[in-house]
């Protein structure tokens, strides 16, 4: 887990960290969510995507996880 110094887990989360630490997918899949608007507690800082991890905790508590193919780029 991604934590501060203190030891706290870090409320803010890159989109990779959010996508291996929490979500359990590859980060090419959380950029492909962001794309669709399907990633939520999503927001822009300085150019750099960051995911709010309380923002997506609660979501992944209430069963709303988009499949990955209802996401997929065609081929």
């Amino acid at each position: 887990m991604t934590t501060d110094r203190a030891g706290k887990p870090r409320p803010l989360l890159s989109v990779p960290e959010a996508a291996r630490e929490i979500l359990g997918i590859a980060a090419s899949t959380a950029y492909e969510w962001l794309r669709n608007d399907a990633l939520p507690g999503a927001v822009l800082i300085n150019g750099h995507w960051r995911v709010r991890r309380s923002v997506l905790e609660a979501w992944l508590a209430g069963g709303n996880v988009p499949s990955q193919e209802a996401h997929a780029t065609p081929v």
